[in-house]
């Protein structure tokens, strides 16, 4: 049970934190635009943190990606200039 009131205390901080920022001016339509802007920029501010995280987690994973597809469009490369030396193009 000491879960879910954990929740529930969260939820009811979050929602006064949020909300004090559609209050600031007493002008409810400037407040709406002001309370959105800011709630938009918190959430871009959470994303890339996020995105930051998961990149610094997986750096080995992607290095090693990165490598292999360096070898492959090195073993590749001469295929394809090979290859585009055989096509001829005609002439009009």
């Amino acid at each position: 049970m000491d879960l879910y009131r954990l929740f529930d205390t969260l939820a009811l901080h979050a929602d006064s934190f949020l909300i004090s920022f559609y209050r600031i001016t007493g002008y409810s339509l400037v407040d709406y635009f002001i309370g959105t802007t800011i709630l938009a920029f918190l959430c871009i501010i959470i994303g890339e943190l996020s995105i930051s995280l998961a990149i610094r987690f997986n750096r080995r994973y992607l290095d090693s990606m990165s490598r292999e597809m360096k070898e492959k469009e090195m073993l590749n490369s001469p295929m394809m200039m090979q290859r585009n030396a055989r096509i001829v193009v005609p002439m009009k």
